[in-house]
């Protein structure tokens, strides 16, 4: 009888821990709809619920962070990003530290905080899983370099990812905008004119 009531007690916990996970999934996936969708506030609470419901899930504190960063709220994204941090050498892991140290950089870069977001820029860097991210990485990196005037660094970066995708207007304007700064007018223009080449369109090119 015994051993027949702690049967039916285990079955009742793995239950409700199954039932858990799947509430807390749901509400995950809810929150990532919602951010698709640019409705943030949603997002964010979707997100909170999910971790009430399963508080072991580091891309929960992650995504909740992102949320927050549109939100404005920063201080809080930094402490979201801060819980999911594990220091382990396991692939899922790094993956996520990755999206936690870009997390961070996005942070610190819309606090206007640019020697902090190069610092979590470049260690997000130092992780080789998830190199889909690299780019997205790099953009800021320039960007946080060009606002602070390390322009030499800067161009560095736009022609690391010239060589990544030669043919991205993006890059070869911000470039060209860093040039120009300097004082070297002739490789700013043929810059300027390279983004024109790529993309006609775009006016930004040709008032740089």
């Amino acid at each position: 009888m015994r051993k027949k009531l702690l049967s039916v007690g285990m079955c009742i916990i793995l239950a409700v821990s199954i039932s858990g996970c799947s509430l807390s999934g749901n509400l995950y996936e809810d929150g990532k709809k919602s951010f698709e969708n640019g409705s943030y506030e949603e997002a964010a609470a979707y997100f909170s619920s999910a971790i009430k419901e399963n508080p072991e899930r580091a891309d929960y504190y992650i995504d909740y962070g992102m949320s927050l960063i549109k939100l404005g709220q920063y201080e809080e994204a930094i402490s979201e990003f801060d819980k999911a941090y594990v220091n382990k050498d396991i692939i899922i892991v790094k993956r996520n530290n990755k999206r936690i140290f870009r997390g961070k950089g996005i942070t610190y870069y819309y606090m206007l905080k640019y020697d902090k977001a190069l610092e979590e820029f470049n260690k997000a860097l130092e992780i080789r899983e998830l190199s889909s991210l690299d780019v997205d990485i790099l953009y800021y990196i320039g960007s946080s370099l060009m606002t602070i005037g390390s322009y030499d660094e800067a161009i560095k970066t736009y022609s690391r990812l010239i060589t990544l995708d030669e043919e991205s207007a993006v890059a070869y304007n911000s470039r060209a905008l860093c040039y120009r700064n300097k004082g070297d007018f002739d490789k700013s223009l043929a810059d300027y004119d390279k983004a024109i080449q790529i993309d006609p369109a775009n006016y930004s090119h040709y008032f740089g």
